[in-house]
């Protein structure tokens, strides 16, 4: 394996800290970390950039690095914002990291910036920003590159663009990278493996089918795809007569039947599919679904499991 992360513990404050973090990574794979605000992305981030340090280890192409300083890690970071200087021309913001002109060649030549070096960030589109910033990492011919949050400032349309165009790049280098992202559409998007992460620990990693896919009630709930049904509703359906169970929306139908054992109490439409409040009995519940419900009564079955 090209990437190998192993932190068994580590304090971030004396009431947070991360602990049984272990994954593995091939050379030009793409990793995102996803959780809800809290769960420890930006800590793990940091402690593999060499922020913080920790027990266990820390491997990139059989090299451990984790008692290493930042700065012989060979690993670059891509902020949020891009962190370009703004009285610095293009050519300037990457000598940031490296004045070596023959290497400047290299990389502006790459990620086609070479007719950008005079211009000043102002001048520079949103795409092209974040091209300067990895020429940036590039110079320093990292083995890794983190990004923190790239998208988020972003409207839709750019946004759509910049990873479309930032996947394909990290791909044609063979770039290895770990994203922390908060929009789903990004990480599944962007991702060969997803590193699903609360309160400080590993929920989950594995390939995008398998997340999207995964049963764990955990993973479920943050990529909000299912819900707990009241127990009641779980019998009727013939889930189980466990008192709490975890279902999937895609393994239930809604049908419109006028006698139906489901009452209709709150329909919203959201664009891609629709928000349901039902009543079974005297429990209530929510759920979504794409499919159209316009009758007042209606049946819930249980298509998989």
């Amino acid at each position: 394996m090209f990437l190998n992360v192993d932190i068994q513990n580590l304090a971030i404050s004396e009431n947070f800290s991360l602990e049984n973090i272990s994954f593995t990574a091939d050379q030009g794979d793409i990793i995102s970390l996803i959780g809800p605000s809290g769960s420890g992305k930006s800590s793990l981030l940091k402690a593999i950039l060499g922020v913080y340090s920790f027990n266990g280890e820390l491997a990139i192409d059989g090299r451990t690095v984790n008692d290493l300083p930042i700065e012989k890690r060979n690993i670059g970071i891509i902020f949020q914002d891009f962190a370009l200087f703004p009285h610095l021309n293009t050519m300037d913001n990457i000598f940031v990291a490296n004045k070596d002109k023959k290497r400047l060649d290299e990389v502006s030549t790459m990620l086609e910036i070479s007719h950008l070096l005079k211009h000043y960030p102002h001048q520079l589109s949103g795409g092209e920003k974040q091209r300067v910033a990895i020429a940036r990492s590039l110079m320093v011919r990292p083995e890794l590159i983190l990004f923190d949050e790239p998208f988020s400032s972003l409207d839709n349309h750019l946004k759509d663009k910049l990873r479309k165009d930032l996947k394909a790049l990290l791909k044609k280098i063979k770039m290895t990278a770990i994203f922390v992202v908060h929009d789903l559409d990004d990480a599944f998007y962007l991702s060969d493996y997803i590193a699903v992460m609360k309160d400080g620990e590993l929920v989950e990693f594995n390939i995008c089918e398998k997340i999207i896919s995964s049963r764990d009630k955990q993973t479920c709930e943050f990529l909000d795809v299912g819900t707990v049904l009241p127990k009641k509703v779980s019998e009727y359906i013939g889930l189980g007569k466990e008192k709490k169970q975890y279902v999937r929306y895609h393994e239930i139908i809604l049908e419109n039947s006028t006698d139906g054992q489901f009452e209709l109490i709150e329909k919203i439409d959201l664009g891609k599919y629709f928000f349901y409040q039902l009543k079974f009995q005297d429990d209530y519940f929510e759920l979504y679904s794409s499919r159209v419900i316009s009758t007042k009564k209606l049946e819930l079955k249980l298509i998989e499991i």
